[in-house]
């Protein structure tokens, strides 16, 4: 392809300087620079069929005259290079128009446009809808968050204190039952009155009084605070 297109270069520049008419000679070498051309995309860069058309149709006729008009003796480098820049071009001006239709689009969702389009104003009520969903949500969070203070306030202090013990300290069960041992050792009621607990009982007991104080936490926050 190099050398046919350096010998069609040659002939468009002896008709030129002999006086002869050079349409015939131009167009034959319009049709191999824009054959290299395209072919140049299409198969060194990926490049669609149509978009590679397309781009050789806007660049082959400047190419013919700055081919016949200079002596270059590499026509084929100066095509193949003109078609990667030219690509390149295509590929930037498309990024940009992608960005200004994205700040377009911003444009008229905030407001900053007259006219709304539509498609762009039910998307604007989704974002509407989304921002007070979480409003609410963070609103609900926030004075359930406030009961619980409240009730853990109102609670006596031995179940303020396992609560806060548990769910604050995150100490274990397991600690607890032993220092459970450690304060009342001993068995305080029934028939085993006087004899030593066992962790097992120390951990029942913890158990149950943390049961308990949930159950009355709740009671708090179901009743608004209210002892009754």
């Amino acid at each position: 392809m190099g050398d046919t297109l350096k010998f069609l270069v040659e002939t468009v520049r002896n008709a030129a300087s002999s006086g002869e008419d050079t349409t015939k000679a131009r167009n034959a070498l319009a049709r191999g620079v824009r054959e290299l051309f395209v072919r140049c995309l299409v198969y060194f860069r990926g490049c669609s069929q149509s978009l590679a058309e397309d781009l050789a149709q806007d660049k082959t006729q400047r190419l013919v005259e700055y081919l016949s008009e200079t002596d270059s003796q590499y026509p084929e480098a100066v095509v193949k290079t003109a078609a990667f820049r030219k690509l390149i071009d295509e590929q930037r001006f498309r990024k940009r128009r992608r960005h200004k239709e994205h700040d377009s689009i911003d444009a008229v969702v905030s407001g900053k446009e007259g006219r709304r389009k539509p498609v762009l104003e039910k998307l604007d009520r989704q974002r509407a809808r989304e921002w007070e969903n979480d409003r609410r949500s963070r609103e609900s969070k926030e004075s359930q968050l406030a009961l619980v203070k409240e009730g853990l306030a109102r609670l006596p202090e031995k179940e303020h204190q396992l609560l806060e013990a548990v769910y604050v300290n995150g100490e274990s069960i397991d600690a607890l039952a032993k220092k459970e041992l450690d304060n009342d050792p001993t068995v305080q009621r029934g028939s085993r009155k006087g004899e030593l607990r066992t962790i097992t009982e120390a951990r029942c007991a913890v158990d149950q009084r943390l049961s308990r104080a949930r159950k009355l936490l709740r009671q708090l926050i179901n009743n608004g605070g209210s002892d009754q």
